[in-house]
């Protein structure tokens, strides 16, 4: 059978792949983790902020009952529970209290100028992006918080609790995706990584 100058070239390219693939083995599960972790907040920053620069500045405020966040309050409620939880378990394992981030919290929450509020989520996920960089060992990763904002108070390790704010991004930008129909816009296309 004969193959062509291209078939050739595409299993080349697959045996390399494949190769590659293998050398991620060699990484400790935390390291790839948070490899994987950088790139998703890398790419979810960038479709958070298509998602934000959808609507008019007069839609920012929309919101489809009363009793629900509006498209800015949920931008702002992502920026700062991202903040909160970077700084009270990305950043350190000790904390017992939120209250010293409150402030802050609430000063994040109450940004109503539009530029400066995308400023700030940009921001961010960079400082995200940068803490989780800066996660060296096991140890780390190891080392358990407990989340004294929930009930009981539960203990988690800190790669639950990155999936855990990565989980809140999606969900929060979800909904603005559908306040987002409900004004008449199309959202921007889905983007996984």
């Amino acid at each position: 059978m004969r193959y062509s100058f291209l078939t050739l070239s595409l299993w080349l390219v697959f045996a390399i792949n494949l190769s590659s693939c293998a050398s991620a083995d060699d990484k400790p599960s935390e390291e790839v983790f948070i490899d994987d972790m950088v790139h998703v907040m890398e790419h979810m920053k960038v479709y958070m902020l298509e998602v934000y620069d959808v609507p008019a500045d007069s839609n920012m405020d929309f919101r489809p009952s009363e009793e629900v966040m509006s498209f800015r309050e949920h931008a702002a409620h992502v920026l700062s529970n991202m903040y909160m939880q970077n700084e009270c378990f990305v950043k350190r394992d000790t904390t017992t209290t939120i209250d010293w981030v409150l402030e802050d919290v609430a000063g994040l929450m109450a940004t109503d100028d539009r530029a400066k509020l995308r400023e700030k989520i940009a921001g961010q996920f960079d400082a995200i992006v940068l803490d989780l960089k800066g996660i060296k060992g096991k140890q780390d990763w190891n080392k358990t918080r407990v989340l004294p904002q929930f009930d009981g108070k539960p203990v988690k390790d800190l790669m639950t609790i990155v999936m855990m704010m990565r989980d809140h991004i999606t969900h929060h930008r979800a909904q603005m995706i559908v306040y987002l129909r409900l004004m008449g816009y199309e959202p921007p296309p889905y983007r996984p990584f």
